[in-house]
């Protein structure tokens, strides 16, 4: 098991709460790029931190990264015709996802990776926490090595 920080960058159709609400992240279109998401495995930890703003959440991996189109939700969900409910759905039958996400989704150069996380400490983005001391990932996931950071982490989003 490998403990990761993980960039979190939203954008048109990328936003922490439905990151948090769904259970994954994502990246590609190289904003931020996705290879890196490909090297995230099941048991992993990630901490993520929000794009310019600060630290967010703790999880950990449950499935390895996907394309977009591969990608299944797991919740309630009713059809826009009324059928229903289905416990399972396609990310990129979602509506709440605009089309720029599905452009792509099933190309490995081109289209948008997605992770399964649980997220096990969150909060909102409003309150992201600025860590002195605990780095800033320079790409889309970067191990975590510095225990100094580690400790700092840890306090601020627990075990």
């Amino acid at each position: 098991m490998k403990t990761w920080l993980l960039r979190v960058v939203e954008g048109r159709y990328r936003s922490w709460d439905d990151f948090v609400d769904y259970g994954m992240a994502s990246a590609g279109h190289d904003n931020p790029p996705s290879a890196p998401l490909k090297l995230l495995s099941p048991g992993d930890e990630v901490y993520a931190f929000l794009n310019n703003r600060g630290y967010v959440g703790r999880g950990r991996v449950i499935e390895s990264a996907v394309l977009a189109d591969q990608f299944v939700v797991h919740g309630d969900f009713v059809a826009m015709d009324g059928s229903g409910p289905f416990e399972r759905v396609n990310l990129t039958e979602m509506l709440l996802l605009r089309a720029d996400m599905c452009e792509g989704a099933s190309d490995p150069h081109l289209g948008e990776w997605v992770v399964r996380i649980q997220w096990l400490s969150t909060c909102p983005r409003k309150k992201a926490k600025h860590l002195p001391g605990a780095p800033e990932p320079k790409d889309t996931v970067d191990v975590l090595v510095d225990a100094e950071a580690e400790k700092l982490l840890v306090s601020a989003f627990g075990t």
